[in-house]
C-alpha cells in the first residue's frame, strides 16, 4: 500500500485484491487499485519575467497556487520535482510575450536542466516566427504525452527569443500545469 496526499493506492495477490474490493451495487465490486490517482500541480506569475535574448532560459515562477504534492519551491523557482510515489507526468504550458515583432519564441519542457531539442521522449517543443505571426504577443503552447518519470527528477520550462535585447513573458498568459499519476 501507498499513501500520498492522503489517498492510498493498494496492489496484492488477487486476493488480497478481493478483500479490500469496494461495493457498489448488486454483485458489482471495484478494487482501490482500480482508481487511478491523478495530482496537479500548477505554476504561474505574478508580474513578468523578463527573458534575455537567444539562450533557452528556464521561467522563474512567483508561485504555485495548486501544489498538494509539494513539487515546487519558492527557493529554487524555475524547477519542480518529481515528488515520492509519482511514476508518470504530463505537462501543459503556455507563454504570453510582450509586444515584439522580431524574431522567434520558443517553448520546452526541460529535464535535470537541459533543453537541447528534444531534451527527452516526448518532450514536448513549439516554436514561432513574431513578425509573420500578426499578434506579436503570441505564445508557444506546449503539451506532451503522458512520460515516465522517477522521483527526484526534475523539470523545467524553458523559455527562447531572439528580439534582439530583454523581453517580458507577461503574468495573465504565462503558466504551466503538471499532472502527476501514481
Amino acid at each position: 500500500m501507498t499513501t500520498i496526499a492522503g489517498l492510498t493506492s493498494f496492489s496484492g495477490t488477487a486476493a488480497e485484491r478481493a478483500a479490500a474490493a469496494v461495493p457498489l451495487t448488486g454483485d458489482k465490486k471495484i478494487a482501490q487499485e482500480d482508481f487511478v490517482h491523478d495530482y496537479r500541480t500548477r505554476l504561474a506569475l505574478s508580474g513578468t519575467d523578463s527573458i534575455g535574448t537567444g539562450a533557452w532560459t528556464g521561467v522563474t515562477w512567483t508561485s504555485a497556487p495548486v501544489d498538494p504534492l509539494g513539487a515546487w519551491s519558492g527557493s529554487n523557482p524555475k524547477r519542480f520535482t518529481v515528488p515520492a510515489g509519482i511514476i508518470l507526468a504530463r505537462f501543459v504550458a503556455d507563454t504570453l510575450w510582450a509586444t515584439n515583432t522580431t524574431g522567434q519564441r520558443s517553448t520546452q519542457i526541460g529535464k535535470d536542466g537541459g533543453f537541447s531539442h528534444p531534451e527527452f521522449e516526448g518532450a514536448p517543443f513549439n516554436d514561432f516566427d513574431a513578425s509573420s505571426g500578426g499578434s506579436s504577443t503570441n505564445g508557444a503552447p506546449v503539451a506532451s504525452p503522458w512520460i515516465t518519470v522517477a522521483f527526484g527528477e526534475y523539470y523545467e520550462l524553458g523559455v527562447y527569443q531572439t528580439s534582439g535585447g530583454n523581453l517580458n513573458l507577461q503574468a495573465q498568459g504565462t503558466w504551466l500545469e503538471v499532472e502527476w499519476r501514481a
